[in-house]
């Protein structure tokens, strides 16, 4: 949970000590910003294998694909729907219906 990301904006350079974030900082300060879509989807792909599960993060990327459809992948939200469904946490999976 405590991945980095970059924060991700054209044409800017990068300075990894003063523009890197967690998951968690981008959703809460950015939440329906597309340019953190990558940055989300990459996240869902590393909760697959371990067993790391964020139903933030997932819900954000779910909100911004409503607004972006044409960046929806069909095979992320597979992933999110899957992960959500194997968790201990029945909430989690009915959370994702209801957005």
């Amino acid at each position: 949970m405590d991945r980095e990301m970059a924060n991700s904006t054209p044409n800017q350079k990068l300075q990894p000590s003063t523009m890197s974030y967690t998951v968690e900082q981008l959703i809460v300060v950015n939440p329906y910003n597309p340019n953190i879509l990558l940055d989300l989807e990459n996240y869902v792909n590393e909760q697959v294998s371990p067993q790391t599960y964020s139903l933030s993060a997932n819900q954000c990327l779910l909100r911004i694909y409503q607004f972006e459809s044409e960046r929806m992948s069909t095979q992320i939200v597979a992933c999110i729907l899957i992960k959500a469904s194997s968790t201990n946490h029945e909430r989690h999976f009915h959370g994702g219906f209801t957005l």
